[in-house]
């Protein structure tokens, strides 16, 4: 009974603090955005708002292609294979930053061509600085995460969050801020915390053996994620550029209220990401796909259930929400898409379980191939249907898709998981006793 206790109390802790942690990360960036605005004005934070998604973009791929396999590979290892693993890791992580440099720095300067926003002249170095920063500062933090230290990662986002803020506040104390110095602050907090992280990365062995073993796996996982990664990144930001488009810049503000104020359930969705595939790694190893199926529908059944109490608050009493949060009075463009995120946000939650699934069985190639098939009819008709059924289309193209992808990966993998079991999988014998534990 001690033991049961203890044990659960472990496991409550470290879940506890992975939500603290996100909270802590969420938070900050969302003071962040609140202290650009009123130091800065709307426009400063708009082409900070255009950095930051080509910031995304090059995270979204660090995380596809590094990151990713990193955590739900990495905590099927033997303790004594681990040092090589994480080497190996750290090898590749530095392959992909040297090309991530010239891309990012290329990437930037065909954006302030496009762009011709002035604000973000004389920005090309410090805003690459930053994006490499941040990305590298997203690995450390993943391997805190695949290695079960979920207090260093804390410790590594109070660093890189709450220190930038910070700076940030005491730095606009002074007068308004302009990006360089908004990205080299952030820059300068990003680096410290991948350096302090770094430090503490160990133990790690170099071998070239085990280095092209873990390349070609890494590979073979991820290569399909990687594709994935950018179809997701375009058709996640083809409606509001639509929207901008055709119905100008207060479709957008709209559209982006609401998706700030039902934050709170990204919070959830990214708190899922960074412990979730680490432990459904481990049932699978384990007990295979009964101890995966075991441990996936727990997460529906919990998560799911407060995702969905939250949604409903939020689409029960949206002008509440919006008087309280925000100065803007409620109208049926705001009401309306706030409405249309609280079920966005729902579907969007066991669309990433079901992500999560797929990488636990190494199955990525279906994955890809769902989200990369119904991105496309997003990027072709989200243009025409906001022409044609203004805000309203918006929000139900927006809803529709994730829908669908939601039923689609469900299909896809019921079929998957039937020609696993067809093949009578057996799980590693290699976990042991100690994970089968963990995952039951």
């Amino acid at each position: 009974m001690r033991r049961l206790i203890a044990r659960s109390w472990r496991s409550h802790r470290r879940l506890g603090l992975v939500f603290f942690d996100q909270a802590i990360v969420s938070g900050c960036s969302f003071l962040t955005m609140l202290l650009l605005v009123n130091s800065s004005g709307i426009d400063v934070y708009g082409a900070f708002g255009i950095v930051m998604a080509l910031a995304l973009f090059v995270v979204g791929l660090q995380l596809a292609l590094v990151s990713q396999p990193m955590m739900s590979i990495g905590p099927t290892h033997l303790a004594s294979e681990r040092p090589g693993f994480f080497g190996a890791m750290l090898v590749l992580q530095g392959g992909f930053t040297a090309l991530a440099s010239v891309a990012t720095w290329v990437a930037y300067a065909i954006l302030q061509r496009i762009w011709a926003d002035p604000l973000l002249e004389g920005t090309l170095f410090s805003g690459t600085v930053m994006i490499l920063a941040r990305q590298n500062y997203v690995f450390v933090r993943n391997s805190f995460f695949a290695r079960g230290q979920v207090g260093k990662a804390v410790v590594n986002d109070c660093v890189a969050f709450g220190g930038g803020l910070v700076a940030l506040f005491m730095i606009g104390l002074r007068g308004a801020l302009d990006l360089n110095t908004v990205f080299w602050t952030v820059s300068v907090f990003f680096g410290l915390a991948a350096g302090a992280g770094l430090i503490q990365y160990g133990p790690v062995a170099f071998s070239r053996k085990v280095l092209a073993r873990t390349a070609a796996r890494n590979w073979r996982f991820s290569r399909w994620l990687g594709v994935q990664s950018v179809f997701q990144w375009f058709s996640a930001n083809a409606v509001f550029l639509a929207a901008g488009s055709v119905l100008g810049s207060a479709a957008v503000g709209a559209l982006k209220l609401a998706q700030n104020i039902v934050g709170i359930l990204g919070v959830v969705l990214v708190a899922l990401e960074n412990f979730v595939p680490v432990d459904a790694a481990r049932a699978y190893a384990a007990m295979g796909l009964v101890g995966l199926k075991r441990y996936l529908y727990r997460v529906l059944l919990v998560g799911g259930s407060a995702t969905v109490g939250v949604a409903a608050c939020i689409a029960v009493w949206p002008e509440a929400l919006l008087r309280l949060l925000s100065t803007i009075e409620p109208d049926a463009f705001t009401v309306g898409a706030l409405r249309s995120f609280a079920l966005l946000y729902v579907l969007a939650f066991f669309v990433t379980v079901l992500n999560i699934a797929f990488r636990s069985v190494e199955r990525t190639g279906e994955l890809a191939l769902c989200h990369i098939l119904l991105s496309l009819p997003v990027l072709v008709a989200a243009h025409p249907i906001v022409v044609h059924f203004g805000f309203s289309g918006a929000c139900v193209a927006l809803v529709l898709h994730k829908a669908v992808l939601c039923l689609s990966l469900s299909g896809t993998l019921f079929w998957t998981t039937g020609r696993l079991q067809s093949r009578q999988f057996r799980p590693a014998p290699h976990v042991g006793e100690d994970a089968a534990v963990r995952a039951a």
